[in-house]
């Protein structure tokens, strides 16, 4: 028998770590609780309630007894969808834990977004079929999640004198500050073209996945530039 406030969710595991004997503390991006950091009691011992589930690059079913304290209680789990593919590409791999290290560090605990968890299944539906470039699909969901997060690099204005920045235009970016600064209030040190900006502002939308294919190695470093420099000054990223 469950508790009565045990819920059933789909989850993504963005972190696992053995505890004592046989435990395991992991840390759950949910589909309808956020993130969440549990205790899976006896995990390593008993594959009847989590049978191989508490690895990443899964989505798994996860039954969750919120509790009272800081640390939910995961009562059981189970995989039900795999990225067998992910698997097999140490360069897939590696994307799709820099994409939950973003993940990680980027969301505060139980605070439900259902979108961020699908982005984030999204992502590695893209890895997993190999359609499409990986690095091209990690910075472009890398933008995706930080505008969810509520703070995307903004490329459509000065960000000191409010003056827009048309289409087809280039521009400064700050990253520091995450946004453009105009010449006329000083200027910022990463250029950005006007394909480089109409990137940007695509995939900090929904249709982020569009963004995605193979861009121009030109426009890819700048693009690549500006949101790694960003997500390290916003202590998003090692």
């Amino acid at each position: 028998m469950y508790r009565r406030q045990s819920a059933s969710t789909k989850a993504l595991v963005l972190r696992s770590v053995d505890y004592r004997d046989a435990d395991r503390i992991v840390t759950l991006l949910t589909e309808g609780m956020g993130k969440v950091s549990a205790i899976a009691r006896s995990a390593r011992r008993s594959q009847r309630r989590f049978a191989g589930s508490l690895e990443p690059f899964a989505i798994i079913d996860a039954v969750i007894d919120p509790g009272r304290g800081e640390l939910a209680t995961l009562i059981e789990a189970r995989v039900v969808k795999g990225y067998p593919n992910i698997l097999l590409d140490l360069g897939r791999m590696s994307t799709a834990a820099a994409a939950l290290d973003l993940v990680t560090r980027g969301t505060a605990e139980r605070q439900p977004d259902a979108e961020i968890f699908r982005t984030t299944a999204a992502l590695f539906r893209i890895l997993d079929e190999g359609q499409q470039p990986a690095e091209e699909a990690l910075v472009s969901f890398r933008i995706r999640a930080t505008a969810l997060m509520g703070f995307a690099p903004d490329v459509d204005a000065c960000g000191r004198c409010g003056r827009p920045a048309p289409p087809g235009q280039a521009g400064l970016f700050d990253p520091a500050a995450g946004h453009l600064v105009c010449r006329a209030c000083g200027g910022a040190p990463i250029y950005l073209s006007a394909s480089s900006r109409r990137r940007l502002q695509l995939a900090a939308g929904p249709s982020w996945a569009e963004a995605a294919g193979k861009w121009p190695d030109k426009e890819l470093g700048q693009v690549r530039r500006a949101v790694d420099a960003f997500l390290r000054s916003h202590q998003l990223s090692p």
